[in-house]
């Protein structure tokens, strides 16, 4: 018995003869590579894939019906023809006789093979290839997944087949990401971009993670052409009541996430920047730009240099008054700035300035928060690296699609790995035992002169 079994039942053993034979020159050297490729070339893992099915066949078909052109009345079925099935694996396609039987009893005709393997029976491409496929194509273009791929086999799916499995495995991911993600978190991180659509039109392309307690990611939503108000519908139940949102300054964010008592943290960074885009608008000189910005920025990250400083020392106390001078600096800052004629600016700081220092607050508490958003950032990253080439144009559901599969990897790479086995049915070969025995004839022979 194999050592990696770990079923209930008996082991089955199917057999089969195996017979390999390879001549070489004995005046050439050859080298490792060849060998390899001599054996793709001659589809020894497609046979030997293709006998192992046919033996596992024949034998449920004797186990159910009996010999063949024999009278079987102890058996419940009998023999009612076949039907040619073409199968598409990772090690090629191959062209097999599906036998069927009829039961004797309720008369029913099934295949005895699909009750032992899992065969999708409506398509060529088996969940082992298409699941391969579909991970090229979060990492590359559809064709050129499908390029790399006929560096496995020649007969790979094609960009239009990889296309198809993405979407199915685009909703599949989701549904067991949810299913893995049950719990409700206090740090969630929310951004959005934008993406090339068909007919010259931008497809919206918006994104929730959350930080588990050990600081890990999960993926809440990702989604396209859907309004905050939405996503934040479906989120909230796994989002808690005191729960703090970092994100930019984009108003809509904050209007749909936030709840009564939640908490927002304005990544500081966006926030220098929004600034100096609101004093452009007020058409502010440059160089008196930098001159305000180089305030805001020495105010915010001596305060951020000082919550690293006390998290450490634990002095609270002194953290305390240093995010109470902050916030005077702050509203200095913005009544400076309003003098300059500078009104959105102006009306930006006085509006922001408490936002700007939750995570110092929220220390004096006890609760560790970041101070940027920094990780959804790097997510967006994740999503430009495949999606934003100017000559790509996606349809909303195969963005949705393509992204879910790169997010989840992103976020939780554990996850992503869960279901890549489950949908490639890798969790089922512990319980397979395979012995290869090759009976070696070596025969020398000399070229006559």
């Amino acid at each position: 018995m194999s050592k990696a079994y770990e079923g209930g039942g008996p082991l089955e053993e199917y057999t089969f003869d195996l017979q390999i034979g390879i001549s070489i020159p004995e005046d050439k050297k050859i080298s490792i590579g060849s060998i390899t490729k001599a054996i793709e070339e001659s589809d020894l893992n497609k046979q030997v894939f293709k006998q192992i099915l046919e033996a596992i066949q024949e034998q449920e078909v004797l186990r159910l019906c009996g010999e063949k052109n024999r009278k079987n009345e102890t058996k419940p079925c009998k023999r009612a023809g076949c039907s040619n099935k073409t199968i598409g694996t990772k090690l090629g396609k191959i062209q097999i006789a599906l036998r069927k039987v009829r039961d004797k009893i309720t008369n029913d005709i099934f295949k005895p093979l699909k009750e032992r393997i899992d065969l999708k029976d409506k398509k060529i491409y088996q969940d082992d290839i298409s699941i391969l496929s579909v991970e090229f194509a979060s990492k590359m273009t559809y064709r050129d997944a499908n390029r790399e791929g006929k560096r496995i086999t020649e007969e790979f799916p094609s960009a239009h087949t990889i296309n198809r499995r993405a979407r199915e495995y685009g909703e599949e991911i989701i549904q067991f990401n949810e299913s893995e993600t049950n719990e409700q978190y206090n740090i969630i991180m929310a951004d959005g971009t934008k993406v090339h659509g068909l007919h010259k039109r931008k497809n919206e392309v918006n994104a929730i993670i959350a930080l588990d307690k050990n600081g890990n990611k999960r993926l809440l939503s990702a989604s396209v052409n859907r309004s905050w108000y939405c996503i934040a519908k479906d989120v909230r139940k796994r989002i808690s009541d005191n729960a703090t949102l970092i994100s930019d300054a984009e108003k809509e964010i904050r209007y749909a996430l936030l709840q009564k008592d939640m908490h927002f943290q304005l990544d500081i960074v966006h926030a220098a920047r929004e600034v100096g885009y609101k004093l452009w608008q007020d058409q502010i000189p440059r160089e008196e730009r930098k001159v305000i910005l180089t305030e805001l920025q020495t105010l915010l990250y001596t305060l951020k240099n000082s919550v690293e400083k006390h998290a450490l020392d634990g002095d609270m106390e002194r953290l305390k008054q240093r995010a109470e001078t902050t916030l005077q600096g702050l509203k200095d800052l913005a009544k400076k700035v309003a003098r300059l004629g500078c009104w959105r600016a102006a009306k930006f700081i006085r509006a922001s300035a408490n936002y700007m220092l939750t995570y110092a607050l929220l220390l004096i508490k006890g609760i560790d928060i970041p101070w940027n958003s920094n990780i959804i950032e790097r997510l967006m990253g994740e999503i430009a690296k495949r999606v934003k080439n100017k000559w790509m144009h996606w349809s909303a559901p195969g963005l949705e699609a393509i992204i879910n599969l790169i997010l989840v990897r992103y976020t939780n790479e554990a996850t992503y790995e869960k279901f890549y086995h489950q949908v490639q049915g890798t969790d089922s070969s512990k319980f397979i035992n395979i012995e290869v025995k090759i009976c070696s004839v070596i025969t020398y022979w000399k070229t006559q002169v």
